[in-house]
């Protein structure tokens, strides 16, 4: 099991944080979300592809992947999303897999 962390990704840190077994039941395994942080542990959990019928998961062209997450990052239809894991504690965006949520 992943221990929260910090790893160095592409000449960056990268946390990770562990999803804790309350949240089993939110995590859908490999993808990209947007997250509750509070005392560095992950308290809210929600894919974009459950917020955007029209999100992709499986980008194939890397070259393109950060503009194509950026539209939908400020996309106002997140709005109600992130209000509501603002509620939990800090919200970050990141990747899903193993267990585990790793910061952008």
């Amino acid at each position: 099991m992943v221990n929260n962390a910090a790893f160095i990704n592409s000449n960056c840190i990268m946390t990770t944080y562990r999803i804790p077994e309350p949240l089993y039941g939110k995590y859908q395994g490999a993808g990209y979300a947007v997250a509750a942080i509070l005392n560095k542990e992950v308290v809210g959990l929600t894919y974009l592809h459950d917020v955007f019928d029209d999100f992709e998961d499986d980008i194939q062209n890397k070259a393109d992947e950060q503009s194509y997450l950026k539209r939908f990052i400020s996309d106002d239809r997140l709005g109600p999303t992130i209000r509501y894991l603002q509620s939990l504690g800090d919200v970050l965006f990141g990747t899903c897999a193993d267990h585990a949520f790793a910061e952008l």
